[in-house]
């Protein structure tokens, strides 16, 4: 890939702003896009984790199905685009006991494209694995920040 469309690329994902130029090359010859269609149910709540996604293109709710005696309610948690991280908290807690499934469930609002990262597919890549888990670590600590302002801010 021209480094023009790697700097792009860069740019607008920030997951991969951290990214050398090798790793990078590295992360686009290993981990493919994917599509997916309107109404697609990515992950759904209790799943065991093996992967998680990068959003290029489109728009996903994650949302939980609250049920009653009577009726289950569907509750948005948020909406997520171009961009974002998609199934990384369920990634990252994979295996650890009592806390290890999707805690959410995600589905595609319009078309998707998706780079699907698995721990099969960088496992014999320790330069790319150690790239990703690196900003993957950044990604959340980003987030439990956000999620903090918000608690202090509601007191």
């Amino acid at each position: 890939m021209s480094l023009d469309k790697l700097e792009k690329l860069r740019d607008s994902v920030p997951f991969l702003k951290n990214f050398s130029n090798s790793d990078l090359n590295l992360f686009l010859s290993t981990v493919k896009p994917v599509n997916r269609p309107p109404g697609y149910l990515l992950y759904a709540k209790g799943d065991v984790p093996d992967c998680f996604h990068v959003i290029i293109k489109g728009e996903i709710e994650i949302y939980i199905e609250i049920s009653s005696s009577t009726e289950t309610k569907k509750k948005t948690i948020t909406k997520l685009s171009a961009g974002d991280l998609v199934g990384e908290m369920g990634f990252a807690m994979r295996g650890e006991k009592g806390s290890g499934n999707r805690t959410a469930s995600a589905r595609t609002i319009s078309d998707v494209i998706l780079f699907e990262i698995s721990e099969k597919s960088i496992n014999d890549k320790p330069e790319l694995m150690a790239a990703i888990y690196r900003n993957l670590t950044r990604a959340l600590a980003l987030k439990l920040a956000e999620t903090n302002k918000l608690l202090y801010q509601n007191k």
